[in-house]
């Protein structure tokens, strides 16, 4: 399948996160929502099913605080001491498109290219600077190898008759430590390794190039700002 270049998915990434915070239509939101999943699905595959469950860790926090500042309105739900009033649904369900939406459209600009690719389009496309473009490529690689660091970490301690989970400081600690100390060895060398290809080196002779990909990105990105908007 053919691929939007880097400004492509960096402007809906920016202009759908941006919406997200702004319109308070879950119609729109689930539309919106609706069509970045499915495009991240598209150049994403399997890994857009990872985004959607961290966005989904978030839900049940989302519903505890609609639960207990904005239960108002008629009830819609009672079960023994819980009681569920129309206002927490509809703040629950517009602020679960939100977070929907926001991680459909990050998963629009980080799985249709390589983190090495984000970069150097970062710098040679949208004129980012070195480090920042650097940061951003880092910070979404990384993302899969924190989760396998976690997920052996807390192999190791329920090995050692710890529980999975660190209820004391020095539990947090024993977690902390190791992930941050992997995570710091490794972006050292992923800083050498974008220095060995040359990544300084790619904003010189800046030229953005738009095929229909690009176009129909773009149209996408008018169609629901019109549709946001009326």
């Amino acid at each position: 399948m053919r691929r939007p270049h880097v400004y492509s998915t960096f402007m809906y990434a920016v202009v759908m996160t941006l919406a997200a915070f702004l319109v308070k239509k879950p119609l729109w939101l689930a539309a919106a929502s609706a069509v970045s999943i499915s495009i991240g699905f598209a150049y994403g595959g399997r890994r857009m099913l990872y985004l959607l469950a961290l966005a989904s860790i978030g839900l049940a926090g989302v519903f505890l605080n609609a639960l207990v500042f904005a239960n108002t309105g008629n009830v819609v739900l009672e079960s023994g001491f819980i009681v569920v009033r129309k206002h927490a649904v509809e703040e629950f369900t517009v602020v679960s498109l939100r977070l929907l939406l926001i991680a459909g459209a990050g998963g629009v600009f980080a799985l249709t290219h390589s983190s090495s690719e984000i970069a150097r389009g970062l710098v040679r496309e949208i004129g980012l600077p070195y480090h920042v473009a650097l940061a951003v490529s880092y910070a979404l690689r990384s993302i899969p190898l924190i989760k396998r660091d976690l997920d052996e970490i807390m192999f190791m301690r329920k090995q050692r008759g710890y529980g999975r989970i660190p209820l004391t400081p020095r539990g947090v600690s024993s977690v902390l430590t190791p992930l941050l100390s992997i995570n710091y060895t490794r972006a050292v060398w992923g800083g050498v390794s974008a220095e060995v290809r040359g990544l300084r080196n790619t904003g010189g002779g800046r030229r953005v190039e738009i095929d229909s990909v690009d176009v129909l990105f773009f149209a996408t990105i008018v169609a629901l700002v019109v549709l946001a908007v009326y």
